[in-house]
C-alpha cells in the first residue's frame, strides 16, 4: 500500500526455513512443508529514498496453512 510518501509491506518470516522462495517457472508446486514459528511484519519504507522508516512485528505464531513455494504467509 502506498500513503503519501511511505510504502507499507508485508512478510513473514520462518523460524527454521532457510530456502526461502522458489522464482522462476519449475514444475513442484506442492505446498511448502513449513510448520515451525513464524513473525508477520510490517515494514513502512520511505519512497524516495528507499530506507526503512520502521518495521513491527504485527504477529507471532504458527501459521493454520500451508504456503505456496512462491508466496509467504503474509499474502
Amino acid at each position: 500500500m502506498i500513503w503519501g510518501n511511505r510504502l507499507f509491506i508485508t512478510t513473514a518470516i520462518s523460524s527454521t526455513d532457510k530456502l526461502g522462495l522458489k522464482s522462476g517457472i519449475y514444475g513442484d508446486i506442492n505446498s511448502v512443508e513449513d510448520q515451525s514459528e513464524h513473525e508477520w511484519k510490517i515494514y513502512c519504507i520511505d519512497k524516495n529514498t528507499g530506507r526503512v522508516t520502521w518495521g513491527k512485528t504485527a504477529f507471532t505464531g504458527i501459521p493454520e496453512q500451508k504456503r505456496h513455494p512462491k508466496s509467504t504467509h503474509a499474502n
